[in-house]
Order: structure tokens, then C-alpha cells, then sequence
């Protein structure tokens, strides 16, 4: 049980009701929970291009590293970070995965 969902749902009462003034706490509630959806879906938008481009820059550097075939120094050290871009793209794609669970539950309140 999440006592803001209690709060919310109160405040969504409040504005169906004749006659009721809504309070400046239950204003406060509402805009709190808009805000938060609003922002969670800017940084899910956010990583959605990010993602991508942490893919794009691996291939850059496997390239790169194939075409330092002759000078292994130079090969390990683009495979390297070819590697590390991988991490990238899985470590946004963690916490895009969160950020969506997240917006889910704020999009559950609602109902």
C-alpha cells in the first residue's frame, strides 16, 4: 500500500464533487504526481537516442580495430573500447528498463 495512492485518489474524488474547494495540499499532490510521469518519460526519451548511439560507437571502434589488424597495440586498445561501449549500451539499457518499471507504477496510481 502506497500512501501517496491514497492521497491521489483522494484528491481525484475531491475534484468530481460539487462544491468541494480543492486544497492547496491536494493541488500540491496532483501536480507532484503529473511532474514525476513528465519526468520519467523525458529521460526514458533521453536514453531511447542515447542507446542507439552506444551501439553505433561499437561498431565504429570494431572497425577501427580491424583495421589495426597490423598494429595489435592499436587493436586492443579499440577492442577495448569496443567493449566498453557494450557496457554502456547494456548499463542505459538497465536503467531505462527501471525507469520504465518506474513509470508503470506512477501510470498505475492514476487508475
Amino acid at each position: 500500500y502506497d500512501p501517496r495512492h491514497r492521497e491521489i485518489y483522494e484528491c481525484a474524488i475531491a475534484l468530481f464533487e460539487e462544491g468541494i474547494e480543492l486544497s492547496q495540499d491536494c493541488l500540491t499532490t496532483l501536480k507532484n504526481a503529473e511532474l514525476k510521469i513528465t519526468e520519467l518519460k523525458k529521460k526514458i526519451e533521453a536514453l531511447i537516442i542515447a542507446i542507439p548511439r552506444e551501439l553505433e560507437a561499437y561498431e565504429f571502434y570494431l572497425d577501427l580495430a580491424e583495421k589495426s589488424a597490423d598494429d595489435a597495440p592499436s587493436k586492443e586498445m579499440f577492442m577495448f573500447l569496443a567493449k566498453q561501449e557494450l557496457f554502456h549500451r547494456d548499463h542505459l539499457e538497465r536503467i531505462m528498463n527501471d525507469l520504465q518499471n518506474q513509470l508503470e507504477e506512477e501510470l498505475k496510481k492514476r487508475k
